[in-house]
């Protein structure tokens, strides 16, 4: 199986998700790719696969779902500076 496999069914992503395994190995290759090198915590399981690290938090969706990812980049855009928090910064993104 490869890191980031092809996830275009509802049941490939659930199986995916599913195997705490495989899903792990994916959130490691991405952080590799994004430049992420500290420790990552990955949360219960949820619809996308997140990392969450120090500084970085880092969340992958499946093609299924790049309608809702453009959504959130839209919404990060938006708040940028705009909250008493600081709001997470957009690094990449694929697609969508």
């Amino acid at each position: 199986m490869t890191a980031l496999p092809d996830l275009h069914t509802e049941d490939a992503v659930e199986a995916f998700m599913d195997d705490a395994d495989a899903s792990s190995s994916a959130l490691r290759t991405i952080a590799q790719v994004a430049g992420v090198t500290g420790p990552l915590t990955r949360p219960e399981r949820g619809s996308a696969i997140i990392g969450l690290g120090a500084t970085e938090v880092l969340k992958a969706m499946a093609p299924l779902d790049a309608r809702l990812s453009f959504t959130e980049r839209q919404w990060l855009s938006a708040l940028d500076g705009q909250l008493p928090v600081d709001t997470p910064t957009l690094l990449h993104h694929g697609g969508g």
